[in-house]
């Protein structure tokens, strides 16, 4: 409905007008008898909030991608009214709700999910975060079963493994120990893959991400990619289509849990090694033979935590890190503080949430602090601190190059060669070096010197000051 304002006394001069094309007839019969003019409004009403919050109750509306997340959850009041939602029309988009103009005219805002949270969250989120979200919609966006594919089959299942995200089953079946594939064992069992298949940044296979499945219990595992492995701009990624994977399997019911009492393959191994093919499991790290097949339990009598390809009896040892049962033999010594206090991880642990010291070559903890030096390797905070050179003008550990001092106008600083040939020269009367910032430079016979110290030297004449006569 629409009303007409006299633009002079802001009084209503028309009321209840259903269409716009109405309103605006009245308003220039208003101008032509009273040379007044008149401007038409919208009749704003709360009939509006009903609608849009039953058309995400129908499931019209499909919520945005962060919609669980807590800048989301903790400034309701920035975004209640928007009712933002993914675009019907666009997929790259969401819709929201402008104003509540706009509302009672049922018009949304069509706009890319990084331009609305930049518009509305730039002094909540920084520019990193809003990328990550962003990413996270374009991932999540359009019908979600049918983003979502199921490998059942051994052959399915391997090749995902095999195109998919990163970890120690994600190689071709020759580098394992038995005579094929461990991932295997999935096929035609209790347990599927899910996976999302399409080009995603963070590497250059087809499947972006993959997370074992057991439908008739509606229970997830772990999901790949893992964030945690790559760096920089590929982990923002990465990020975005692991989480993305969890969306869309619990919009359709999963929930995270372990697979104890799933039955999978047993396949025994035809080569000399013998024994039986079997995967490394994360989380659940035991089995039990049941006759046809094997039973996943997390005290089972064998021990599922190799990533050899092949099947051990249960090991004793305890990863220090997730507490999952794992082979000693497959275990690595980590340092978990700076003072170089270490742990026992298991192979996955290791290598997930480590970095490697190239000073004293050995893996620490990703908590411990740790820098990158100008060689372009990772050191241990403590280890540059005590043995590595510190620049003070570029503000890092050096590796390639020699340091000197360098005199400037807050004292003497140790600089490296690079930063020297910058931003310094060297003055023959002090035989030191200067700041270029901080200091001017003369030329005296084919020598440099900081010009004070020529001018105490009598090298060079003072300039005096004019004086008027």
């Amino acid at each position: 409905m629409f009303n007409v304002i006299d633009l002079e006394s802001a009084q209503i001069v028309g009321v209840n007008f259903e269409t716009g094309e109405q309103a605006a007839s009245f308003a220039r019969q208003y101008f032509e008898s009273t040379g007044k003019k008149a401007q038409v409004r919208v009749m704003i009403n709360d009939d509006w909030q009903k609608r849009e919050q039953l058309r995400f109750e129908s499931g019209d509306y499909l919520p945005v991608a962060w919609h669980k997340s807590s800048f989301w959850l903790d400034n309701q009041e920035i975004h209640k009214l928007h009712f933002a939602h993914r675009s019907k029309i666009k997929d790259s988009c969401i819709a929201y709700t402008e104003s509540p103009e706009k509302g009672t005219q049922d018009r949304q805002t069509r706009i890319k999910a990084g331009a609305y949270l930049t518009k509305y969250f730039s002094h909540i989120l920084n520019e990193s975060q809003i990328n990550y979200y962003a990413r996270l919609h374009t991932a999540i966006s359009g019908d979600l079963e049918s983003t979502i594919k199921i490998a059942i089959t051994a052959n399915e299942i391997e090749q995902v493994y095999i195109n998919g995200p990163e970890s120690c089953m994600a190689y071709s079946a020759s580098d394992f120990e038995g005579h094929c594939h461990p991932v295997r064992v999935y096929g035609d069992s209790d347990l599927q893959l899910a996976y999302v298949e399409r080009q995603s940044d963070y590497h250059d296979k087809p499947i972006a991400a993959r997370a074992l499945i057991w439908p008739d219990r509606k229970i997830y595992g772990r999901v790949y990619p893992t964030p945690e492995r790559y760096s920089d701009d590929k982990r923002t990624i990465a990020r975005a289509e692991y989480s993305a994977l969890i969306t869309a399997l619990e919009s359709l019911g999963y929930t995270s849990g372990r697979f104890d009492g799933a039955k999978i393959q047993k396949i025994e191994n035809n080569n000399r090694r013998g024994g039986y093919i079997m995967p490394y499991l994360d989380g659940t790290q035991g089995i039990d033979d049941i006759g046809s097949y094997f039973l996943i339990t997390s005290n089972g009598d064998y021990s599922a935590t190799e990533t050899s390809g092949l099947v051990s009896e249960r090991s004793a040892f305890t990863c220090e890190h997730c507490g999952d049962d794992c082979s000693e033999e497959d275990s690595s010594i980590v340092n978990v503080t700076a003072s170089r206090s270490t742990e026992s991880w298991c192979e996955h642990c290791a290598s997930s949430h480590t970095f490697h010291c190239n000073g004293y070559d050995e893996i620490f903890s990703e908590y411990v602090d740790s820098i990158v030096a100008d060689d372009d390797c990772i050191y241990s905070s403590r280890y540059a601190e005590r043995n590595l050179e510190f620049c003070a003008r570029t503000e890092s550990f050096i590796v390639t190059e020699s340091v000197d001092q360098v005199n400037t106008a807050n004292g003497t600083e140790q600089w490296c060669d690079s930063a020297i040939s910058d931003h310094a020269f060297w003055c023959n009367r002090n035989d030191s070096y200067y700041c270029s910032d901080d200091f001017e430079s003369v030329e005296i016979d084919g020598l440099r010197y900081e010009k004070q110290s020529a001018i105490n030297a009598g090298l060079l004449v003072e300039e005096s000051e004019s004086e008027s006569v």
